[in-house]
């Protein structure tokens, strides 16, 4: 599988993750073109990087949802920091289906945020 990851800082780690997986992947694709061209099966998002880049971010997240590419986002500081104001970003996404996955490091007390399904392990 091929897949992109979107973030502001170095994510070397979940990119390392990634290729021990045996899973190609690029960085930092925002013309979804790109994503028709070079096969990228998905694109992983790191939830700031949605809102710190707006203008690239949510015409990509249409795009990709149009062409039926799922957008994975994490947000590793969920769900205690920002709390407020994720509570206003988060929705919206989901409602209309830009983000097929959302991903915290905890799910602890996410009953906040609404339309958010919790997996089983």
């Amino acid at each position: 599988m091929k897949v992109a990851i979107n973030y502001r800082g170095a994510l070397v780690k979940l990119k390392e993750g990634f290729e021990e997986l045996g899973h190609e992947v690029v960085e930092n694709v925002w013309d979804y073109r790109r994503y028709l061209e070079e096969r990228i099966d998905a694109l992983i998002f790191e939830f700031p990087t949605i809102f710190n880049m707006k203008s690239q971010s949510l015409p990509l997240m249409w795009q990709l949802k149009r062409k039926g590419i799922p957008v994975v986002v994490w947000n590793v500081d969920s769900p205690w920091h920002m709390k407020r104001l994720n509570a206003f970003r988060l929705p919206p996404l989901l409602l209309l289906r830009f983000i097929s996955i959302y991903a915290t490091h905890s799910l602890q007390n996410t009953s906040w945020i609404k339309g958010v399904k919790v997996l089983p392990d």
